[in-house]
């Protein structure tokens, strides 16, 4: 069983993801998530889709895709990263109360 390729659904799928405002992840290493059974056609088919808040409130988001074991789909693997750079410093120096200004 194959499928067919209709350029017109995949516009509207792109058009989808631009009017929700959705950020593909990046892939690292393989590209291709979906093989054929004879394993002549590769495609891209799955992957991460995330809104602009979720984007940025990571320093770091990268999709891996692993090796394929039980399907025609590889599975993907989200990696996030946060950066904790500690408390950061608040200072406040009594001078400044005497400033009229502030």
């Amino acid at each position: 069983m194959g499928s067919v390729f209709c350029p017109i659904m995949a516009f509207a799928f792109n058009d989808f993801i631009d009017d929700m405002g959705l950020i593909n992840v990046p892939m690292i290493g393989k590209q291709f998530t979906r093989i054929d059974a004879i394993g002549s056609k590769l495609s891209r088919l799955d992957r991460f889709l995330v809104d602009e808040a979720f984007y940025d409130r990571f320093d770091h988001l990268q999709v891996s895709v692993l090796d394929r074991r039980w399907s025609d789909h590889c599975p993907i693997f989200l990696h996030v990263s946060l950066v904790d750079n500690g408390p950061s410093s608040f200072k406040f120096f009594n001078s400044w109360l005497e400033l009229d200004w502030f």
